[in-house]
């Protein structure tokens, strides 16, 4: 009795034994699990912001020179048609405004040269009528390379050949426009309120 309930045991424990799989084998850890973690890199500081431009200055008008002719005539209404001494240039002018000025005799007085830089001022001192004498001032700027603008001419009469000696008001103040080469009438002034008149014109002199 004893020997068959031993070898029943045994059979169960061997049957227990063959139903159980065995565990499956673990597997190795692999070497890229086993390194230890990277280092996280380190920040890249931001770039500074690069200054802003400075924007270039702009440049100064450059200046320019211009050679000007001033002539005084002396107008008359009375007597015939007739220019005394008169430049050709002047001439010129006097035909192409003739119509419109009350005078019919110019005779030639005075006249001066000067070469001025744009924007600055420049003065003549002319003779005049009867012994008198006039200062001449004014200043120009370029319009264009052929024409220039006459800013402030403006004629006083002054004491002998003082500049600073003016005697009244302006006889003669305007601005106009001129072209290189050009003859203008500026403007007339009577004198005393009689028929005769003081004339002046300018040329822009034309460079060759």
């Amino acid at each position: 009795m004893k020997k068959i309930a031993i070898a029943a045991l045994l059979f169960v424990t061997t049957a227990a034994f063959a139903q159980s799989p065995p565990a499956p084998p673990q597997p190795a850890p692999s070497p890229r699990a086993a390194m230890a973690p990277a280092p996280s890199p380190s920040p890249v500081p931001a770039a500074a912001p690069s200054p802003l431009a400075t924007p270039a200055a702009p440049r100064a008008p450059q200046s320019v020179t211009q050679l000007f002719q001033v002539v005084v005539l002396h107008g008359t209404m009375g007597g015939v048609e007739a220019t005394e001494n008169v430049p050709r240039n002047v001439e010129r002018a006097i035909e192409d405004v003739r119509d419109f000025l009350p005078f019919k005799r110019y005779r030639f007085i005075d006249s001066g040269l000067i070469r001025l830089t744009s924007g600055t001022h420049g003065q003549l001192i002319l003779d005049g009528v009867n012994n008198t004498t006039y200062r001449v001032t004014f200043s120009f700027a370029p319009r264009s390379s052929s024409e220039v603008q006459i800013e402030e001419l403006i004629v006083h009469p002054v004491a002998g050949s003082g500049v600073d000696q003016i005697i009244g008001k302006p006889v003669i103040q305007t601005s106009f426009e001129i072209t290189k080469g050009e003859t203008v009438v500026v403007g007339s002034s009577r004198l005393g309120g009689g028929t005769d008149a003081l004339i002046l014109l300018l040329t822009a002199v034309k460079s060759k």
